[in-house]
């Protein structure tokens, strides 16, 4: 078990570094209670996972109208690999939860653009206040809200501005004026272009989506047998089924109106990693929503809405479903990796109490890595697991919980 010590130090450390997100103390202190009691990390990412599609499918459709469009753009969003950084560890869970408010906040204004109540708007903006407090990435929402009055409904533009409120009240925390914190990340707009060019792409079309679809193809045949059998079975009833279902419909396109608000989530929600360290896949989800159903508009528009766009999208599920779950099982051998080195450690406690530096070997682990695809001098296993193992603060942490002391690392 992990000692009280260990865990309280763990908070207190939280909260001296990272008072820039208030709010995520709250999950902060769920770690703590939570321990080694499984049930309480593995929850949270179904709740969370579950919680978010439930928003992305009701705001998407809330856009484009038609139900059975809708769901087919959320299954592709669910399918995106590009999120995959969500699952790199159960510390990543408070980020799909902040982002259920982030499109909570989506959802309700346009809920208020259909049906003018002022309560709605209010629980719109407390959700973005929520967002905002607690992980930044949604701080462009009021303008893809503006976006949409301005296409929707102009007499509802003055009511955007009530969304500057809790920008103002967040700027000042930030700023330090309260805290005395102050910006810990560099944040510069001479970053954009160079990271929105560099990441951007990339990420959605480029070499990490690459990397993504190749890696999870590849795992996907190294599966236990009894869960590739299950896996194939589960995947060919879907995709039956989908395939029925999708050959009794004829989609129709999406609306000019909704592409325009859905380009601007694409292109705002990314901008606020661009402007500080870069683009990481677990900054996509928000600008993932927008994408699909540019993507599905895009099918649409060039193949029709019959049964060409339906034998499409029917192998196009099926390679995603393939794709996410060589992607999941490389996250479960990730674990047991993970598992190992825990036990390994805490097997040499003894020397660890002695030892006044402690090193790693990271490049031994990736010579045991069965592929690589391309020459990198940065292909580090932590860079490969599925989960974020071998970073150099999750090894200080894993050997703080070994020993009960910090060591140098």
């Amino acid at each position: 078990e992990i000692p009280t010590e260990t865990r309280l130090e763990y908070v207190r450390a939280h909260l001296r570094t990272n008072l820039r997100r208030p709010l995520e103390v709250s999950y902060v202190i769920l770690h703590w209670l939570a321990g080694e009691r499984k049930l309480l990390w593995v929850l949270p990412v179904f709740a969370a996972s579950t919680f978010l599609t439930i928003l992305v499918y009701l705001s998407i459709r809330a856009l484009v109208g038609d139900p059975a469009l809708s769901w087919i753009c959320s299954a592709f969003f669910v399918l995106l690999p590009n999120k995959d950084q969500l699952y790199y560890h159960l510390a990543y869970t408070h980020i799909g939860a902040v982002y259920s408010f982030t499109v909570g906040s989506l959802g309700l204004f346009l809920l208020y653009l259909r049906n003018p109540r002022p309560a709605t708007l209010w629980a719109s903006i407390a959700c973005y206040t929520v967002t905002l407090f607690w992980y930044e990435a949604g701080f462009f929402l009021p303008a893809v809200l503006l976006t949409a009055a301005l296409l929707y409904d102009r007499r509802r533009i003055l009511p955007c501005f009530l969304f500057l409120i809790p920008i103002g009240v967040y700027g000042i925390w930030r700023s330090g004026i309260l805290m005395g914190q102050g910006f810990d990340y560099p944040i510069a707009a001479t970053n954009l272009w160079s990271n929105l060019l560099a990441g951007g792409p990339s990420l959605y079309l480029g070499r990490q989506m690459g990397k993504w679809i190749l890696y999870g193809l590849a795992r996907f045949p190294t599966m236990e047998a009894p869960w590739r059998i299950f896996a194939l079975a589960a995947d060919a009833l879907l995709l039956f089924g989908f395939a029925r279902w999708l050959r009794r419909r004829t989609l129709p396109p999406v609306p000019r109106k909704a592409i325009l608000v859905l380009t601007s989530m694409a292109l705002f929600f990314i901008i606020p990693p661009a402007l500080g360290q870069g683009i990481l896949s677990r900054h996509t989800v928000l600008s993932s929503l927008g994408f699909s159903v540019l993507a599905i508009a895009a099918s649409r528009f060039l193949l029709g809405g019959g049964p060409l766009l339906g034998r499409f999208l029917t192998l196009l599920f099926g390679g995603g479903l393939v794709v996410n779950q060589g992607i999941a099982w490389n996250q479960v051998v990730s674990c047991r990796m993970n598992n190992a080195v825990l036990e390994a450690l805490q097997e040499r406690r003894e020397a660890l109490l002695k030892a006044d530096r402690v090193l790693i070997d990271q490049h031994s682990f990736a010579q045991r890595i069965p592929y690589t695809w391309v020459k990198n001098p940065r292909n580090q296993v932590d860079d490969y697991w599925g989960v974020d193992g071998l970073a150099g603060e999750n090894f200080r942490a894993a050997v703080h919980w070994a020993s009960g002391r910090s060591i140098p690392l």
